[in-house]
């Protein structure tokens, strides 16, 4: 099961009963059989399911054959039109050559693997009011985890291969039990390894993302003795003897179709505006609503996605899927639209008939070189006798002198045995091989450069231009993937509120791809004591594509351009060794090592923003402490003035007033500086309690004598 929490139970609870044995060759008492042990219920989801698959395929089936050609022509190299290969391999003098030079795949492979360096990058902005922005971050900051691990990453990549070989490619949005001992769950990606088991009512569907279906199917045809096997209730009726005629495609001589159906149920209601600004919709409001004042309140629908996995006659299984949108998502190639109907290409699609001439051209030209006669000899009859062995060996063996016999006609001696030179290389052959190559490149749109083959281009700006037109006549492609990112995190985040919906701990991912934990649904306090708390279970989000490269990517530009600029202003480099530092992805020990070799004026000072409350009380505090230091040490020194002016001013009648008046001051200052320091050594024991990362907290006074930069000395007796 693909969501495993959602179980719906059964409409029925009359317990399932084996029928007895149908009656030889009697199919119409099988399938009355078969229906015994459903519900009327799920009857109707039954015939509904069938209905809109045949009608599905009746109407696209066109897309299915184009995914299925394309697959033979791309990947599995079936690029000869079979009625010449079977000439050629039937031919009366022997097969002759039918070779495959694939070099669409290549091309291919060129703009697959370039999505995968270069994908987008996306950020959520929340549609609720007042959100706190950090829930905002952890949110996205979860969905870029969640999208950046190895199986969606993998996801990503496959539905890029399938749209760029064939047309149309998908991944599936799923969820899981993190682990056997709990009931929380996770959401990840998985892969569509075909596309053709794949099938939504295009047909009725106008959106790039197919956002606008109604419903979905996943089929597969297993062997009818496996799905005995699989299905532990499995009753003969379920798949029996029935004909093709009868049941196709779900039952086949030795194949049973089984179904992976997604629908989406709208159910009709009404959203309540409520006195106290909540939103909720009515049929979620209790029986009981006294106390509940409704403000406002307007007619709506809200969407359930409902599972059902089954085969034709019986579901299998059921549930319901959490969020809005039907969790499996188109990658498209070029769309294009005709006559009414949508088409989807891969890259290569108009090269097939180029590719088909380099197949045939390479097939000739080695047919020809094998075919090419090796240096024969022309002699008069009679000339090799004798000497046949050394001339059978003239084209293998290293042979000095050839020997023959002297033959004459009426006389006159005829020259010895000479070579025929061999036919010379058909150089028509040869320009037309050229011809399908560079057919290939133009039609496909990546010249040689983007292939890593420059020819004239002689600077990087020309490389890089060149470049850049390749890169454009693909971009639908490398945008389409994009597009169909975004769809997945629309999926993803509908989903969050009810999957992360407890408190847990997870692991989310920054812009930078830095890798952080955080609680959530829970209160805690954080290093400084403040408490908060990141409810992520009634949020909402819009996703919004950042068009240009992944952080990787930017990282690895701005590391080139710093090299650059170092490279030619060789005196900026001393100022910048922590941005290179951090462009070229170096551990975070060398870069605050790099940042301490920073010159004065761009060591880091701290962002008062990013101070908690409690520690920039502690510095305010510490700098008042520090001014009123200086104060009492202004005043000590204005009184010794006064004190030495006085005493070279009177006489020495007044050495009993001056000698008073200097206890005094004495008395005065000694306390002035004793609570001084007293003051300073709680401010410094609370500014390194808030370096260490701990909230501050009332101390019990601490005697301290202070240092003399931070309380005047007590001026000494008979100044």
């Amino acid at each position: 099961m693909p969501y495993e929490n959602q179980t719906v139970e059964s409409v029925s609870t009359t317990p399932k009963v084996n029928p007895p044995a149908p009656i030889e060759n009697d199919l119409q008492n099988e399938i009355n059989n078969a229906a015994k042990t459903t519900t009327a219920e799920d009857d109707k989801i039954l015939s509904e399911a069938r209905t809109r698959c045949e009608d599905c395929e009746s109407s696209n089936g066109y897309i299915l054959q184009e995914i299925e050609e394309n697959q033979r022509f791309f990947l599995g190299g079936k690029q000869w039109e079979p009625i010449l290969e079977d000439t050629r391999k039937k031919n009366e003098g022997g097969p002759r050559p039918v070779m495959t030079y694939n070099k669409c795949m290549a091309y291919t492979n060129r703009i697959c693997n370039d999505q995968r360096m270069n994908r987008p990058g996306l950020n959520l902005k929340s549609k609720n009011d007042g959100v706190d922005p950090k829930d905002v971050d952890i949110a996205e900051g979860l969905a870029r985890d969640i999208t950046n691990s190895g199986d969606s990453a993998t996801a990503y990549d496959t539905g890029m291969d399938m749209a760029a070989f064939t047309g149309l490619g998908y991944y599936w949005v799923k969820t899981r039990y993190c682990d056997d001992e709990t009931f929380d769950q996770e959401i990840f990606l998985d892969r569509i390894l075909d596309s053709r088991k794949v099938i939504f009512p295009i047909h009725q569907s106008t959106r790039i993302d197919f956002a606008d279906c109604n419903y979905c199917f996943i089929i597969e045809d297993i062997d009818k003795e496996e799905y005995k096997r699989e299905d532990e209730k499995y009753i003969r009726s379920d798949i029996g003897d029935w004909t093709s005629t009868i049941a196709t495609p779900w039952v086949k001589e030795k194949t049973v179709r089984r179904a992976y159906y997604v629908r989406k149920v709208k159910t009709r209601d009404h959203l309540c505006l409520l006195e106290d600004g909540q939103k909720v919709f009515q049929s979620e409001l209790p029986k009981d609503r006294s106390g509940i004042k409704i403000v406002n309140k307007r007619p709506c629908s809200h969407t359930k996605i409902e599972w059902y996995l089954m085969v034709m006659h019986k579901i299998l299984d059921r549930g319901v899927i959490p969020g809005e949108f039907i969790p499996i998502v188109p990658v498209i190639g070029k769309e294009v639209v005709y006559d009414g109907k949508r088409f989807f290409y891969p890259v290569a699609h108009e090269a097939k008939d180029a590719q088909k001439m380099l197949n045939y051209t390479k097939s000739s030209f080695a047919e020809y070189v094998a075919l090419a006669p090796k240096a024969q000899w022309m002699a008069a009859v009679g000339q090799d006798e004798g000497f046949q062995h050394e001339y059978k060996m003239a084209n293998q063996a290293n042979i000095v002198i050839l020997h023959y016999n002297p033959v004459s006609v009426d006389g006159q001696a005829l020259p010895p045995p000479q070579r025929v030179p061999p036919q010379p290389v058909n150089v028509a052959l040869i320009e037309e091989m050229r011809a399908a190559d560079e057919d290939l490149k133009t039609i496909i749109g990546l010249p040689d450069v983007n292939m890593g083959r420059s020819k004239n281009e002689r600077s990087g700006k020309a490389i890089q231009a060149n470049q850049r037109e390749g890169e454009l006549l693909n971009y639908h492609f490398s945008d389409n993937l994009r597009k169909a990112m975004m769809h997945g995190w629309k999926i993803i985040c509908s989903m969050i509120p009810e999957i992360y919906d407890t408190a847990r701990t997870i692991k989310i991912l920054g812009k930078t791809m830095e890798e952080q934990t955080v609680k959530i649904n829970q209160d805690y306090k954080d290093q400084y004591g403040e408490t908060h708390k990141h409810d992520l279970t009634r949020l909402k989000f819009d996703v919004i594509a950042d068009t240009g490269p992944s952080y990787s990517t930017k990282r690895e530009k701005t590391a080139d351009l710093l090299m650059a600029m170092i490279e030619h202003l060789p005196e900026i480099g001393p100022s910048m060794i922590d941005l290179v530092a951090e462009a070229i992805g170096a551990d975070s020990n060398v870069v605050d090592r790099c940042k301490m070799l920073l010159p004065d004026k761009l060591q880091q000072q701290p962002n008062m923003n990013e101070i908690p409350v409690a520690v920039q009380q502690l510095i305010q505090k510490l700098e008042q402490t520090l001014q009123q230091a200086h104060g009492i040490s202004v005043q000590k020194d204005q009184l010794i003035q006064q004190l030495v002016a006085a005493i070279k001013d009177k006489s020495q009648e007044r050495d009993l007033k001056i000698k008073t008046v200097l206890i005094k001051a004495q008395t005065e200052l000694h306390k002035a500086a004793m609570d001084n320091a007293h003051e300073l050594g709680m401010a410094h024991e609370n500014f390194a309690i808030a370096q260490a990362g701990q909230p501050a907290e009332d101390t019990a006074p601490v005697q301290s004598a202070g240092s003399p930069e931070q309380a005047a000395p007590a001026p000494q007796p008979g100044v």
